[in-house]
Formats: structure tokens, C-alpha cells, sequence
């Protein structure tokens, strides 16, 4: 496999864990801010 192949693979299969990653870690975060939204607004 040449050069360019083998930085092609590697590149994308960065680029799909960074995805990965942001999606993941918004959600979190989103799911965080509900929970402690509900909280919020069930408890004051």
C-alpha cells in the first residue's frame, strides 16, 4: 500500500473518532443540562 493510501485510512478514521467524540460529548452535555434543568424547575 502506498504512502498516500495509508494516510487516507488513517486521516479518516480520525476524522470519524473526532465525530464520534463531539457527538458523544454533546450529548452529555445536553443530557446534563436537561437533567439539571428538570431539577431546577421540580425543586424551586
Amino acid at each position: 500500500m502506498s504512502n498516500k493510501g495509508k494516510f487516507y485510512i488513517l486521516s479518516s478514521i480520525i476524522s470519524f473518532l473526532l465525530i464520534f467524540f463531539a457527538v458523544v460529548v454533546s450529548d452529555l452535555i445536553t443530557e446534563e443540562y436537561l437533567v439539571s434543568g428538570m431539577l431546577s424547575s421540580s425543586y424551586f
